[in-house]
């Protein structure tokens, strides 16, 4: 029987001869009996067909291989879209590599000139106290306050930046109290200057980054107090079960939130308030993306002047935030 012969190997790839070689000696060998792989035939023109081919062998009954059927599969544009779809994903890796990078630097060469800016603008006020009219102190307030929001603008792009290009999600099994509880210590001064009472029901354990959720809970309990109403902020956070996991609650008493803005409010630099409120509107944008990242999704319920309740989901099974 011709095996695999000098004509199979004039049209095979160089890349693919070792290989057919060895499969040649199995089969003679007696180890296999049918071969299946993916390779390359070179065309007379010199252009490359991919294939995949079945083959199945006949022996006689001392075992020695007597002939072969078999079947090709031109899958020449299959391969040609996977190759399509590889050379696609390694340029947007490289390219959000290169993104990450000029975030950090972003906010590093930004943030020193800022700091000059309000640094000695704050000592020229402070020089020429005095000596200046109403108008001239008023542009120098209007100075250190606009560098300081740059300053938190690129802090809080830095901070999307990261939930965005970060690799991994921490699965640690958390109690889920406890970045409420870290939440709550980082808030501490506001909760206090606003006179805000927060109600925290039993919550369960999940699977889930404890700093990430950390920080899902500090933008929506400090959204709370920042968006209150004439009354002292009442803050409640609770879960239910339903059936695709826990489903986890902020709810206040607020100023709430018109149903034609719920979906606008997680989009980035989207702030409804204008400059009535200080803030950079990245907050829930940050929010939206870790859950999303832990396999859930976040919403709002809410009408305007009825407070709004802020949910978002953790699924029980798949992924990262997966709870036992």
């Amino acid at each position: 029987m011709r095996l695999l012969g000098h004509r199979d190997q004039e049209f095979t790839h160089p890349e693919h001869r070792a290989s057919d070689i060895a499969a040649a000696w199995q089969i003679l060998s007696g180890e296999i009996d049918t071969w299946q792989t993916e390779k390359r035939f070179v065309r007379p023109d010199g252009s490359a067909v991919w294939v995949i081919a079945n083959m199945t062998f006949m022996r006689d009954e001392e075992g020695r291989a007597l002939t072969w059927l078999g079947q090709f599969q031109d899958i020449s544009d299959r391969k040609e879209t996977e190759h399509a779809l590889v050379s696609q994903a390694e340029l947007l890796s490289r390219s959000n590599a290169d993104l990450r990078e000029f975030a950090y630097i972003a906010s590093h060469d930004l943030q020193e000139p800022l700091r000059n800016v309000s640094t000695f603008t704050q000592l020229l006020e402070r020089r020429y106290k005095g000596q200046l009219d109403a108008d001239a102190e008023m542009f120098m307030k209007y100075i250190v306050d606009s560098a300081h929001r740059m300053t938190q603008l690129i802090r809080d792009l830095l901070a999307y930046s990261q939930v965005i290009h970060s690799d991994d999600t921490s699965s640690d099994e958390v109690a889920l109290r406890e970045p409420v509880e870290w939440a709550l210590d980082n808030l501490r001064s506001s909760i206090e200057e606003s006179g805000a009472v927060v109600e925290i029901d039993p919550l369960p354990k999940l699977r889930c980054d404890k700093s990430q959720l950390a920080q899902v809970f500090q933008n929506l309990i400090s959204n709370a107090i920042k968006y209150r109403s004439a009354e002292a902020p009442r803050i409640h956070i609770a879960s239910q079960r339903d059936e695709t996991g826990w489903v986890v609650s902020v709810r206040d008493n607020g100023i709430g939130i018109a149903p034609a803005y719920h979906d606008k409010v997680f989009g980035v630099f989207r702030r409804l308030h204008g400059t009535d409120y200080a803030g950079t509107g990245i907050g829930l944008a940050i929010c939206k993306k870790i859950i999303e990242k832990h396999g859930g999704r976040i919403w709002v319920e809410s009408e305007a002047g009825q407070g709004s309740a802020f949910k978002f989901s953790i699924p029980s099974k798949g992924g990262p935030g997966w709870d036992k």
